[in-house]
């Protein structure tokens, strides 16, 4: 019988987020909980599969995506190849001592930190596996999920291929209504099945496989994208380019938790900073516009929408609302009420990102209200703004507040 890696009972919703943070209690128990004992032997080479992680710090993070990937998944064959960034919170120490007790998992540390692009490189040369898979170590799996995406593989025309998850930008994203690591399982069993797919026009790479013969034609990551951001946008790209398609598996579910290291990077603005540099490298080597990610449409989702329209239009006719949109058209297209994107750029479209710091939010907010903006829409899923920006919510006076739908502010004069 299946050993779980974890109580089902342990709670995987977050304490903040930019950076994630777990709840206190589900951090203890993670990391007092004691080191799984793996497979003693090494699979046969070529493993049918390699999966790369990188680290670097969130030690708490990386117990409970490696664990999860040795405890769930049987078969195939795989190696678990780890790189570490140059860690500095006992992670390399986890990740040694983890190698020991499973012969699957190949640790390589490096003396700095690389960046993303770099350092899953390093993995992909080391790699012997027959597919590729990369994984960010803030992410947890289920039963299935390396069958599930590999099945997907067996199509030729698949370059590349993703789970769908509960957060993500894009159209991978599907509702988070489970609360707990149980909760989850059961959520992906009930995704699994019959195989469901859909054609894409890019995923982002906290969970993506591809077949060897892809990696070899397309090649590595695009290290001029340093630290990160960006270089999943342009492997997309390149995939397209090689006249392969880029699959979403309906049937796989991963969780992922989120910002738990570029979140760090938000407060002093070097989060905005390594955005805006990667955008300009992508749209330099690319000649043309960063189009943003399309704003997932799965049912909970479209009825967000609808209950964010609805709040909105309650406002008096006069009203001129700010909407945090993330970029989708949908939040902003509200008949009889002038709405707009928050963040925008000087066009009006949206500005990419969110605010690099609470000051940056208070300004802006502020250069939109003398134009004449006179509210603020956050939906649901910006709530966390009210904690991150505490000067920005210290400019608003709460008009409406909608438990289904989001909260609405008139904006401080």
């Amino acid at each position: 019988m299946r050993r779980e890696p974890f109580r089902r009972d342990l709670d995987l919703r977050l304490a903040s987020k930019r950076p994630a943070r777990l709840l206190p209690q589900t951090e203890l128990r993670v990391t007092t909980a004691p080191l799984p004992r793996g497979r003693r032997r090494p699979p046969e080479p070529p493993p049918e599969a390699s999966i790369v992680v990188l680290t670097h710090g969130n030690l708490v993070f990386t117990r409970m995506c490696l664990e999860s990937v040795l405890a769930s998944t049987p078969e195939p064959a795989f190696e678990l190849i780890v790189v570490d960034n140059a860690s500095t919170d006992g992670t390399p120490d986890y990740l040694v001592r983890l190698a020991s007790r499973d012969a699957r998992v190949v640790p390589i540390l490096m003396d700095a930190n690389v960046g993303f692009p770099a350092g899953v490189n390093a993995a992909l040369r080391a790699a012997l596996g027959r597919s590729l898979v990369v994984l960010n170590n803030d992410t947890m799996v289920a039963p299935g999920w390396l069958p599930g995406l590999l099945r997907h593989l067996g199509d030729p025309a698949v370059g590349l291929v993703g789970p769908v998850t509960n957060q993500a930008p894009g159209v991978a994203r599907v509702g988070d209504s489970y609360r707990t690591y149980g909760e989850f399982l059961r959520m992906a069993a009930a995704r699994g099945g019959p195989v469901r797919a859909r054609d894409v026009d890019r995923l982002t790479l906290f969970c993506a496989a591809l077949p060897r013969r892809v990696y070899d034609c397309v090649g590595p990551l695009d290290e001029r994208f340093e630290l990160g951001m960006f270089e999943d946008d342009d492997y997309c790209l390149r995939i397209a380019a090689a006249g392969l398609s880029i699959r979403l598996a309906e049937d796989v579910l991963v969780h992922h938790f989120g910002e738990a290291s570029f979140g760090r990077l938000v407060p002093d603005g070097t989060w905005m900073s390594i955005f805006e540099a990667n955008r300009r490298r992508f749209e330099q080597k690319w000649g043309r516009a960063w189009a943003g990610h399309v704003p997932p449409d799965e049912p909970e989702y479209t009825d967000l929408v609808r209950r964010v329209r609805s709040i909105v239009a309650m406002l008096p006719d006069t009203a001129r609302v700010l909407v945090a949109s993330r970029g989708d058209d949908r939040l902003c297209s509200i008949p009889g009420r002038l709405a707009g994107h928050f963040p925008q750029m000087p066009d009006g479209t949206y500005a990419g990102s969110y605010p690099a710091d609470d000051a940056g939010a208070v300004r802006h907010l502020e250069d939109l209200s003398a134009q004449g903006w006179t509210h603020l829409a956050l939906p649901n899923p910006a709530r966390w703004w009210l904690d991150h920006y505490p000067a920005l919510t210290r400019r608003l006076e709460s008009v409406i507040d909608d438990p289904a739908a989001g909260v609405v502010f008139r904006i401080a004069s």
